[in-house]
């Protein structure tokens, strides 16, 4: 539903780095669907977009997951719906820059339109992508079940900040090799380890705290 920085469609869908999310649903195939949104399709909105063609042409709403990749460095299963059009088989009709996606069909989710935290894997073994899958999972636990707009008691303005912060730093560490001894993404002239590193671990132990006394 959104392309940032270098996340991209895998280019190799047999690749075993996706052999997680082939485990989603042993009984689908992993396959491209080409994108092709209507005039009145809406970013973001992959649920209602359906929805509307289903009712206006027919055809069926088709649940699953569209897979994301930041070659070298980790790998993502977003829950997505695309249309499978009466005529033409599957087609994503919510307006993205790709111009097809990597989608498997997996309907066992009851999906009562509470989000659902994307599915990420490790494809390097670097701190530094464990930490940002792990910031990814604390900020859809604490907040994922919170509907938009809803105002939030202090600590949560706090945490999300923090997590906001450090999920738009640590992405600039994978352009050059997500490194803990490469320059801080902050530019403040020191290494990353020696800067911001431990306000990462730092976030990371305040989200699980804060999880755990839910």
């Amino acid at each position: 539903m959104r392309n940032n920085g270098r996340l991209t469609t895998p280019k190799k869908p047999d690749s075993p780095s996706l052999d997680f999310v082939r485990s989603l649903n042993p009984e689908a195939e992993l396959i491209y669907v080409p994108v092709e949104p209507t005039s009145d399709s809406a970013p973001n909105e992959c649920y209602s977009n359906v929805e509307r063609l289903v009712k206006e042409e027919g055809g069926r709403k088709i649940m699953g997951w569209q897979v994301w990749e930041w070659p070298g460095y980790f790998a993502e299963a977003e829950y997505h719906a695309v249309w499978e059009s009466p005529t033409n088989g599957l087609i994503d009709v919510t307006p993205k820059t790709e111009k097809q996606i990597l989608f498997i069909a997996d309907s066992k989710i009851n999906f009562t339109g509470e989000r659902i935290n994307n599915i990420r894997s490790a494809l390097i073994d670097a701190e530094v992508v464990h930490d940002f899958i792990a910031l990814g999972n604390a900020k859809h636990a604490i907040f994922g079940h919170i509907p938009n707009g809803t105002r939030l008691e202090t600590w949560k303005v706090v945490i999300g900040e923090r997590l906001d912060q450090a999920t738009a730093l640590l992405p600039n560490l994978f352009k050059k090799g997500a490194k803990n001894n490469q320059p801080c993404p902050c530019s403040s002239g020191l290494k990353y380890q020696d800067c911001h590193r431990m306000e990462i671990k730092k976030t990371i132990e305040m989200a699980h705290k804060a999880i755990a006394g839910k």
